[in-house]
């Protein structure tokens, strides 16, 4: 069974994978529409969507500037 994790991007769970051209996979958000790596197998793209996979929030730090 394979596993895909959430969006990176928007943090959606409705992702897919599918199979885009002959040899080819890639998983999808369905919501953003964000796109991982083409693979040659279905399992080969799962792993390298499940590797852009955040496991905590990124958050920036506004920088203030003098005027």
């Amino acid at each position: 069974m394979i596993i895909l994790e959430s969006c990176p991007f928007c943090g959606s769970q409705h992702v897919e994978s599918s199979e885009v051209d002959i040899n080819g996979w890639m998983v999808e958000c369905m919501d953003c529409h964000a796109t991982g790596p083409i693979g040659r197998t279905e399992a080969i793209a799962v792993t390298a969507w499940n590797r852009r996979h955040l496991k905590a929030p990124v958050h920036s730090q506004s920088v203030a500037t003098a005027a």
